[in-house]
């Protein structure tokens, strides 16, 4: 496939006639036997040749005949570099006039004939959506659109999305236009992707990268409705555009700005489409008119910090805006959009700009909300006057303009296309209400597709591979290794080990950091710590930190041979960028992040009947009765969120006589049995908790412990092995406390001695050995994903009954034996290379 621009082999063409013409003139200066000269010109065309050499080799899609003839040219102009330092005359013209000057005009040709093939050549424009095939989700209008203006252009349209994409091959399974109907066909790749619903480079699927690095897309996303606004007051250019607005991040937020203004809309920061928009207007102390998009209801100001503590409980931010008066003289409301384009020359062209008229009962203009349309002129014409609307109209169109130049530049100068949303107030002032991407054409559909169309032969035909802001923003400053003045890493060609951690690391995260880096470097292999932060996608570097000189010290370094994961974020929503962009490198491990959800654990566990002996009776709580009637059987219970760890969320139940003593963390409380259901009712139908029969494991000192065993896979044995025995000990009144907040490990042996003096060392050390491997025997045979790791927790009661509290095998702790977890990962690391 072509991924050159149509202008580069213009230049080559340009630069072969030259090169050609300079044969020609050497050729002359041999026959006069002006050696000087022919030494002098030889150079300039060794210059030449070296220029269109290079960009033939890096177009590996040049046909072979072409790669053939430019071997030949390359091998042949230092045959006659070497012919004239001899002063072989003859030769030097055999070499011209037989070899160099006829393959040059054969290679001059076959160039030429690339440009016609690719000027005639019919332009295949891939329309993409990740998720879904394109034609279920876009309107029928615009892909009749579409389809009708591609023809027009010499160009042909396949849909298709993520699942239809085949590597290997560089072949699409995708939907193309036939009579009647849509049909399936496998097709070679696009020559350029227009691709629908753009997001940054954190969220896209590994299958789209991979796209992206060999098809120009073009379409970029802006983000949310903050994005912008940001740049603007950042910038102090159009800031007085802006509406006043605030981000909705507490009730009393939202209170305050309603107070000032009077009169405020709230609307999510990724609306569309007039959806989920709220007019609120104060009436009188404690009254408010709150409106959607047609119903409209009073509320008191407790009832409205209620809806607002609603909002900010659903998925998704919201923003509250300050209310601009726009209405026509009937008292509808009104804006004007701009659809901005880019055209087939790169430059942007105004598409559309119209008037959109809602509803005298509504807040909104939306045409999807069931707005009318109109002439812009005629509109403001009846609006505002003959002789106002000239001016209202010409500066509309050039404030258009004026923004959708500026906010290209914002991003890179990859936007094709915005919709702008203007408002004119009562006093004729005019408002930016916002920007979008990607706007709606119900009523403009062809001349949206003109642009559309041309726009992406433009990416083609210039091979544009570009990239925006947008693909930067992660909420943390991104790594970009152009700009970096850090030196490159030199490395010893050996094996490459990454460690990915969290930018903020505790005091035993960075002992281990350090004896990683001495195992590594003992092991002779080359480590460096890094963070998602330090990732430039966009050029497959990454700033990590070598240990040196008892220091950890910045370089640039390409990406590794494998990862070491010490962040354990993968699968989780916002975090898990970094693990699609790494896709292809091998990590030590590829378990979801997070802890494992325990009533899952305990159920694998119990449903084989291996290790029952070793369970403590549990049951899940959908609701307060499964928590009801677990307290009434066993009195002392434990109740802990389903998914969690270090002890957070935990209540300890007591029941007594009908009466309840509740302990969450310092915290003790007692409860009538009324109270007590009244309290858990509301905790439980919030939350997912498992209940657990309360365990005593206590020191002689009265505090709790348990004993945590450290296990991992030898990765040549496959065989597990235990790295770590040791009890961790508490202050609480019924869990094992953090060692930042006061508890403390011991050393086992010497633990047992005074805590359980009676007791022989080495029977019980055997048998928690026992109970550990059988236990995560167990689990695996039962467990789906692959395990190398896992810290078990065990309740050792006085009369040496051990039982099973949980199971860690996310990121368990390693403090203390920092050293030996290093072998284990250096080891597992150079055993995935």
């Amino acid at each position: 496939m072509s991924r050159y621009a149509t202008k580069d082999i213009e230049q080559i063409i340009q630069i072969c006639n030259t090169f050609i013409e300079g044969l020609e003139q050497l050729s002359y200066l041999q026959r006069c036997k002006k050696v000087k000269e022919s030494v002098f010109l030889c150079g300039s065309l060794i210059e030449g040749i070296t220029v269109i050499s290079t960009w033939i080799n890096n177009n590996k899609q040049m046909s072979k005949y072409v790669l053939e003839i430019n071997n030949k040219i390359a091998n042949n102009i230092f045959l006659l570099a070497e012919s004239l330092e001899k002063g072989t005359i003859y030769k030097s013209l055999e070499i011209l006039q037989f070899s160099l000057i006829p393959q040059s005009k054969k290679l001059l040709l076959e160039l030429k004939g690339e440009v016609i093939e690719r000027k005639n050549k019919e332009i295949i424009i891939g329309v993409y959506l990740c998720q879904n095939n394109p034609l279920i989700v876009m309107p029928e209008a615009r892909v009749a659109a579409l389809n009708k203006e591609a023809q027009l252009q010499g160009s042909k349209l396949i849909f298709f999305s993520s699942e239809d994409v085949d590597f290997l091959n560089e072949k699409v399974e995708a939907s193309v236009y036939g009579k009647p109907l849509y049909q399936k066909k496998v097709v070679e790749f696009p020559d350029v992707i227009h691709n629908i619903n753009p997001t940054n480079s954190l969220n896209r699927s590994n299958i789209e990268k991979k796209l992206r690095k060999i098809i120009p897309f073009t379409t970029f996303g802006i983000g949310d409705k903050l994005n912008l606004p940001a740049k603007f007051i950042e910038s102090k250019l159009f800031a007085e555009l802006l509406v006043p607005f605030k981000v909705i991040t507490n009730v009393a937020i939202t209170i305050e700005f309603i107070e000032k203004n009077k009169k405020a809309v709230i609307k999510p920061l990724l609306g569309r489409q007039g959806q989920k928009i709220y007019f609120i207007e104060k009436k009188a102390e404690n009254k408010y008119l709150v409106r959607d998009h047609k119903k409209k209801v009073i509320l008191q100001a407790f009832q409205l910090k209620d809806f607002i503590h609603y909002l900010l409980s659903e998925k998704g931010k919201y923003m509250v805006q300050r209310y601009i008066n726009s209405r026509t003289k009937d008292k509808s409301p009104f804006d004007i959009r701009a659809h901005m384009q880019k055209n087939g020359d790169g430059e942007w062209t105004l598409t559309k700009i119209y008037p959109r008229i809602g509803s005298k009962k509504s807040i909104l203009s939306n045409i999807s909300r069931g707005g009318r349309t109109g002439l812009l002129n005629e509109f403001l014409k009846k609006e505002f006057g003959e002789l106002k609307s000239g001016n209202l109209e010409s500066n509309l169109v050039n404030l258009a303009f004026d923004l959708a130049w500026w906010t290209d530049k914002c991003y890179g100068s990859a936007i094709d296309e915005l919709g702008l949303d203007l408002a004119i107030d009562e006093n004729n002032k005019i408002w930016l209400h916002e920007i979008n991407g990607g706007p709606q054409s119900t009523f403009h559909e062809e001349e949206r597709a003109l642009n559309t169309i041309a726009y992406a032969k433009y990416i083609k035909e210039n091979a544009l591979f570009l990239s925006n802001q947008f693909d930067k923003l992660k909420g943390t400053q991104i790594f970009e290794s152009e700009l970096s003045k850090l030196e490159h890493a030199k490395l010893n060609g050996k094996a490459i080990i990454g460690m990915l951690i969290s930018k903020e690391v505790d005091e035993s995260s960075m002992a281990l950091k350090e004896a990683t880096a001495y195992v590594a470097n003992f092991e002779g292999v080359n480590f460096f710590c890094f963070s998602p932060e330090d990732v430039d996608i966009f050029n497959q570097k990454i700033k990590g930190h070598i240990y040196e000189s008892y220091k950890w010290v910045p370089y640039i370094f390409n990406y590794p041979d494998v990862i070491i994961d010490r962040y354990r974020m993968r699968n989780i929503q916002g975090y898990d960028g970094v693990y699609q962009e790494f896709s292809d490198i091998p990590f030590t491990n590829i378990n979801k992040g997070g802890s494992m959800n325990k009533l899952d654990f305990y159920n694998l566990l119990k449903k084989t009947g291996e290790v029952e002996d070793t369970i403590i009776p549990y049951k899940n709580v959908t609701s307060f009765n499964d928590l009801k009637h677990f307290t009434d059987s066993y009195e002392t219970v434990i109740l802990k969120p389903l998914s969690g760890s270090f002890g957070s969320g935990i209540y300890f139940i007591e029941k007594k006589n009908n009466n309840y003593t509740v302990r969450y963390k310092d915290q003790v409380t007692k409860y009538s049995r009324i109270e007590y259901e009244k309290y858990f009712s509301n905790i439980t139908s919030k939350k997912n908790f498992v209940v657990q029969k309360f365990i005593e494991t206590r020191t002689i000192d009265n505090l709790p412990f348990d004993i945590r065993v450290h296990m991992v896979k030898d990765p040549e044995k496959q065989e597990w092995e235990i790295l770590a025995l040791y009890p961790r000990v508490g202050f609480n009144h019924h869990k094992i406390s953090l060692m930042k907040e006061g508890g403390y490990i011991s050393e086992w042996k010497g633990f047992l001695g005074r805590n359980f003096p009676q007791t022989s060392y080495e029977k019980l050390t055997e048998n928690l050995k026992n109970k550990a491997f059988k236990i995560i025997d167990t689990f695996e045979k039962n467990h789906t994903t692959t395990v190398n790791e896992v810290a078990l927790d065990l309740a050792l009661t006085r009369d040496l009954s051990i039982y099973l509290i949980e199971a860690n095998i996310n990121k368990p702790a390693v403090a203390n034996f920092e050293f030996k977890y290093a072998k284990f990962l250096i080891k597992l690391a150079k055993h995935l290379i």
